[in-house]
């Protein structure tokens, strides 16, 4: 076994999906589309070492879920979040800069001690992770939260 090769999601509208995760997270087409794949209304893009298969069903409810609960914790479908690894602060940092301009996130990073993380959210309500594990010595140049409290 090599891992994980695709993550599948779905949503309403294929090209604004599209163009968050690149314009959010520099992803680029994973695969060369054939004329079926346009008319079947989907999509590999990769970012990173991930590729995301992305399914455009525009009378279907993304994740799965009413709309009204779409955003709410592990009521966002079986896959409740995807967690993307920054390849250094500096990406992060940038990467955080442009979720910001994208209204996708407040910018709040959350420290896990040995992880720091920011929390987005794409236009279909799914929730975005982006993680650093913590480089030592490291000031970023925002201000770190503790973990929420579990209920």
């Amino acid at each position: 076994m090599r891992g994980v090769n695709h993550i599948a999601l779905v949503t309403r509208d294929l090209g604004r999906l599209s163009a968050f995760y690149a314009d959010a997270l520099g992803a680029e087409p994973a695969y060369e589309r054939s004329e079926s794949d346009r008319s079947a209304g989907l999509a590999f893009l990769r970012i990173g070492a991930v590729v995301l298969h992305i399914f455009e069903r525009p009378g279907d409810s993304p994740g799965g879920v009413p709309d009204e609960r779409a955003g709410e914790p592990f009521a966002r479908g079986r896959v409740d979040h995807v967690a993307y690894e920054a390849s250094d602060a500096d990406e992060f940092s940038a990467i955080r800069d442009r979720l910001i301009v994208l209204g996708a996130t407040t910018g709040e990073v959350v420290d896990f001690g040995v992880l720091v993380s920011l929390f987005a959210t794409d236009p279909d309500g799914a929730q975005v992770e982006i993680s650093l594990p913590r480089p030592p010595d490291w000031h970023p140049p925002f201000e770190l939260v503790p973990p929420p409290k579990r209920r």
